[in-house]
């Protein structure tokens, strides 16, 4: 191991929007942070890249308009609110059921519509809802355990209600929306989610990619590409010591872990116990995203549209003969600025590309869910989860 004289102020280890924006803050309190990223590229789960002239989302694609005042803020603080650099995604996630797509999943309009419910798990659903409004109120989307919904996961708490509930809401909204386990998930942080972003309504995206906050935030940050942090550790006389892949190392007064809890349950084994276990306990999800560009609408568009769509994915079905064609570039071009508009498949082609990982689908698979994509059924190691075309026209 080289040892080296490299000091700094405070080491923000992650270059993802969590790690930039502490660095941002900490500037603003007239600090001096460095961000340290193992990645080529910053951004963390938040990334977009060109694909023969489309833009094409690795991570999330959309940000609620309620529920989130510290992003909303910064997005003002960085100017990225100006010049059309926000903009309003005008359609909504929808289920696919019986033949065609059905908008307003998981929004308040598909309580009026129904959403693909039947009539039976709509009545079911009215008394789900009417269950749940004395502890509303009661639901802090901070501390969501210590509402009366307690710990109760989401798989208890639509056990025993209409099938419908399970198969066309809950299930979808959870598994894909966020990749949980719902055996394993508690229900209490998804209807405080629903309570902060109020029911879902008002989703904005970024004009040029769902890295454009962290880009925009970077700009007047130093930040440091292609260093892994091995370990951190604290130092007798104060401050911390940072060991990198490399064997380089750099101590720092401060140190922030903007890195997702296992990660930093590994860099940091002299935590707290109590901290420790935390860190250890908390999973994710392995997802695999898959965007495949359509030259027709699934459905006849809608007066609010339909964003995503869902199915019961009985295998991978050749893409070809649902209209994929995703190399044609008059298509690309016929679309190529309607940007506020959503598009899903509803059979996953073996050959489409996929974002951090490949292998084509097995020929039959268990039922799947996708909301507000589309899953793909993949291999068990991994947790699928699908995606839907930027541009595409539906």
């Amino acid at each position: 191991m080289r040892e080296t004289s490299t000091h700094v102020d405070v080491a923000v280890v992650g270059g993802g929007i969590a790690g930039l924006t502490a660095a941002y803050r900490l500037k603003e309190a007239g600090r001096a942070p460095e961000v340290f990223e193992a990645d080529s590229e910053i951004g963390g789960r938040m990334r977009a890249r060109k694909e023969n002239g489309w833009l094409v989302e690795k991570g999330t694609e959309t940000l609620a308009s309620h529920g989130y005042p510290a992003t909303w803020q910064l997005i003002k603080d960085v100017g990225l609110d100006r010049d059309g650099g926000v903009l309003k995604v005008g359609s909504l996630a929808g289920v696919w059921r019986n033949g065609k797509a059905h908008a307003g999943s998981g929004h308040w309009v598909g309580i009026l519509t129904g959403a693909g419910l039947s009539l039976g798990s709509r009545a079911a659903m009215a008394g789900m809802l009417g269950g749940l409004l004395p502890s509303l109120g009661k639901v802090s989307t901070r501390r969501p355990g210590e509402s009366p919904l307690g710990l109760r996961t989401v798989a208890e708490f639509v056990d025993g209600k209409h099938p419908d509930l399970h198969d066309y809401l809950l299930q979808p909204a959870a598994g894909t929306g966020w990749a949980w386990d719902i055996r394993r998930s508690c229900v209490a942080p998804l209807v405080a989610t629903l309570v902060a972003t109020r029911l879902l309504h008002g989703w904005r995206t970024y004009r040029d990619g769902m890295d454009s906050l962290a880009r925009k935030v970077a700009q007047g940050l130093t930040v440091h590409t292609g260093r892994a942090v091995q370990e951190v550790t604290e130092i007798h006389n104060g401050g911390v010591r940072l060991v990198f892949a490399d064997g380089s190392v750099v101590t720092a007064r401060e140190a922030v872990l903007a890195v997702p809890a296992p990660v930093a349950g590994k860099l940091y084994p002299s935590a707290p116990a109590g901290e420790l276990d935390f860190l250890h306990a908390t999973s994710y999800s392995r997802m695999i995203r898959v965007t495949c560009l359509f030259d027709r609408p699934l459905a006849v568009r809608q007066a609010r549209g339909t964003m995503a769509c869902s199915t019961r994915a009985t295998g991978c079905a050749g893409c070809a003969a649902k209209g994929c064609r995703s190399n044609s570039a008059a298509r690309q071009a016929r679309w190529r600025d309607t940007r506020s508009t959503r598009s899903c498949m509803f059979r996953t082609p073996p050959t489409a590309a996929a974002s951090g990982t490949s292998g084509s689908c097995p020929p039959r698979s268990p039922p799947n869910w996708a909301w507000p994509n589309l899953s793909c059924p993949g291999r068990p190691s991994a947790r699928p989860s699908p995606t839907w075309a930027r541009r595409s026209p539906c």
